[in-house]
Order: C-alpha cells, then structure tokens, then sequence
C-alpha cells in the first residue's frame, strides 16, 4: 500500500505503480538545481514563474508523500499492541512460556518466604501488638464520641429544615 499526496491510501496495482513512476519523476526533478535566468519580457517572466511555481508544487508533492510515508511507518512501529496480538498469534507457546517464566519470577521475588533481614525479634513483635491494642481502644472511644454527639443532636440538618420550609410553601400555595 502506498499513499499518494493528498494522503489516500492506493492499493497496490495499477495506480500504484502509477504513482511510484510520479514520485521517481518527481525526486529526479527535486534532485535538479532550480534553474533561474533573467528575463527580458513580461511574458518571459510569466513562463519563469509558472514553471518555479509547477517546480515548487512538484517539490512539495514530494515532501508530502515522504512525509506520509515517514508517518505511516512511524505508526506501525509504534503500533505495539498490534506488533504483540501478532507475535502472540504466530508462536502462543514462546508466548506461553514468557509469561509463565514472568510468574514464576513474580511469585518468587514476592513470596512470604521468611529471609533472615525480614523477620521481627520478639521485642518489635510485642511494640506492634501493644500498638495495635492502643489503637483499637482509641477507635473504640472515639466511635463511643460518635454515637454520643449523633444522639445529643436530634436537630435536623439544614438541608432537611430547607426541604421541610420547602414542603410547607407548596402545601400553602395549593
């Protein structure tokens, strides 16, 4: 597949090869040197531009369809999800293999295995037990503050007095 300047994708076939024989005209021309000559006549001058400016067109035509090559090519590189769905679905048993070897590093670098800089002496053991109780008798009174503020505070929020105020207008007003 190749893309032509305006960026439409042309399917290989006839309008490809088509196409490959304008861009191979078009680069041999990039490739010339402009060429530039005084002029002694309007018309002269008129030609000279028309001619920079279909050089100038040509030029740019190439650019682009370098430029959309480059982008096409770009994209599938970058395309790594396709690039894996593919690979998986060439070899899935080296897929396979990778990821079960990826587990089994995984498990192992995470295990619960007890390593000698890992454990706790009995002393850390007991600061953590002691801490715990602490706070667990701190959540305790703190939930006992709670229940005894939420009892204490009967009142309705005012949220809930705008909404009766609310109710009570429309009951009036009907």
């Amino acid at each position: 597949m190749s893309n032509d300047r305006s960026g439409t994708v042309i399917l290989p076939g006839r309008g490809a090869r088509e196409f490959e024989k304008q861009r191979e005209v078009a680069e041999a021309e990039e490739a010339k040197p402009l060429r530039s000559r005084r002029t002694n006549s309007p018309v002269e001058a008129k030609r000279e531009m028309e001619r920079a400016r279909a050089e100038i067109q040509a030029t740019v035509g190439v650019m682009k369809a370098k430029m959309n090559r480059e982008v096409a090519d770009a994209k599938r590189r970058l395309d790594l999800p396709g690039r894996v769905r593919d690979a998986v679905r060439a070899d899935p048993w080296r897929t396979l293999a990778i990821a079960a070897g990826f587990g089994l590093g995984l498990a192992l670098l995470t295990s619960g295995r007890k390593r000698g800089h890992d454990t706790l002496t009995k002393d850390e053991i007991g600061e953590i037990r002691a801490w715990r109780k602490e706070r667990r008798r701190y959540l305790e009174r703190l939930e006992i503050l709670l229940e005894r503020s939420a009892a204490a505070d009967a009142r309705p929020s005012l949220r809930q007095r705008i909404r009766a105020r609310l109710a009570a207008r429309r009951e009036q007003d009907d």
